[in-house]
């Protein structure tokens, strides 16, 4: 379930400010009834962020999830620029 909040706290770079982690976790608890029909962390984080300023912690919190694939795949392509770099420049005449 992409509103379960014993795996989203888990998360790297969640806020462990007590405050934050009570309202996240009231925020999981009523978004697990009102986002049920939802089926995967696109359509959950559009169906929270549609609701406004209801869901601050959870909006933020699933940003961040969305955003961990793409900072991945740069690193991934920086990587492999530079492994090719490194092939040219070790095969070379």
């Amino acid at each position: 379930m992409f509103l379960d909040f014993d795996t989203l706290i888990k998360l790297p770079g969640i806020s462990t400010n007590n405050q934050f982690i009570e309202k996240l976790r009231a925020q999981c608890d009523l978004g697990k009834k009102m986002f049920a029909a939802d089926s995967n962390s696109i359509e959950a984080y559009l169906s929270i962020k549609s609701m406004g300023a209801s869901f601050l912690q959870l909006e933020e919190v699933y940003r961040q999830i969305l955003v961990i694939p793409i900072s991945s795949a740069t690193a991934e392509r920086s990587f492999s620029t530079m492994r090719r770099i490194k092939t040219y420049i070790i095969n070379r005449p």
